[in-house]
């Protein structure tokens, strides 16, 4: 590309948008998508907590499916790391939905065929 070519912009501008297309100032009036919608904090529906020494996970809130996908690749990897007893420990009042449970159980008949034991208390 020549150096006269490096310097010039497209024909029409890039307006209020880098080259790369992100926008780098205020929107302009008539901009498509200048309204962003807002966003609220949200508490995580579920926190856990690892305990690597002992192949346990503790679990706080509600584990969803997704949740529960989450966990077992964390149990996976304490299994890596050679356990061969996982606890899953929900505290008071945390939850889990029958989808997460089903997901769980599925991974305890995966692993029961490495000789490896997964409690859900």
């Amino acid at each position: 590309m020549s150096q006269e070519g490096a310097e010039s912009t497209p024909a029409g501008g890039f307006g209020s948008r880098s080259p790369m297309g992100a926008p780098t100032g205020p929107p302009e009036p008539g901009d498509a998508g200048s309204e962003r919608p807002e966003v609220f904090p949200r508490a995580p529906l579920f926190t856990a907590g690892v305990d690597q020494l002992r192949g346990s996970i503790r679990v706080r809130g509600h584990l969803d499916r997704i949740g529960a996908q989450l966990l077992c690749d964390s149990l996976v990897a304490l299994h890596r790391w050679g356990h061969q007893h996982l606890t899953v420990r929900l505290q008071p009042a945390a939850t889990a939905d029958a989808e997460a449970r089903a997901v769980l159980t599925d991974l305890a008949a995966r692993l029961a065929t490495d000789g490896v034991q997964l409690d859900l208390r």
